[in-house]
């Protein structure tokens, strides 16, 4: 993949880009950017997010006209319990387009899902009791945090609770609100 331009992005379960690499630049392409259909038409990621399988979305597949020169590649991320936790995107200039490179992720898919299965995952209780404790620590109120977050105060209190599980996206968010790093967070 280096010799050739692409961009490789890590979605979290509701289609939002929480990471982003490669050589590939362009509009519609960015961390932060929701991929539901909703907002870019057809997509890669919301559809191996919904089926649970690897798509590709060739060129003039794209319903977005902006996205037609692309090939995409949407393949699901599942956790050591099967349940489907983030996706990732591939996505070249269709000239570049080759089924060996499908393989290639494919191959590095199943790398991360069994590197996920031998960790124990990080239950959401654990996530809210860190949450709460770092917040504790540095004296700061829920409403603070949940400002710098962008998030609700209920929502923060509940992930705190574990009476509802934080998505990849509210641990960017509320992590950024301590200006700390995702992985600080969960870690």
């Amino acid at each position: 993949m280096r010799n050739i331009p692409h961009v490789i992005f890590l979605t979290d379960k509701d289609a939002w880009a929480i990471g982003l690499m490669g050589t590939l630049k362009g509009d519609g392409i960015g961390e932060g950017i929701n991929y539901a259909e909703d907002y870019v038409g057809n997509s890669t990621i919301e559809t191996a997010l919904k089926e649970g399988k690897p798509l590709l979305i060739y060129g003039a597949e794209h319903y977005v006209e902006r996205y037609r020169h692309l090939c995409c590649f949407g393949l699901p991320i599942r956790d050591k319990r099967n349940k489907i936790i983030a996706a990732l995107n591939v996505s070249v200039p269709t000239k570049y387009a080759a089924p060996q490179n499908l393989i290639i992720v494919l191959t590095a898919i199943k790398g991360l899902e069994e590197k996920l299965s031998e960790t124990e995952l990080i239950e959401e209780q654990d996530i809210g009791g860190r949450i709460r404790k770092l917040r504790k620590q540095r004296s700061l109120s829920q409403t603070v945090v949940a400002d710098r977050a962008d998030i609700s105060q209920s929502f923060l209190s509940d992930i705190e609770n574990g009476k509802k599980s934080p998505t990849l996206r509210s641990i960017r968010l509320i992590a950024k609100a301590f200006n700390i790093s995702s992985k600080d967070l969960i870690i």
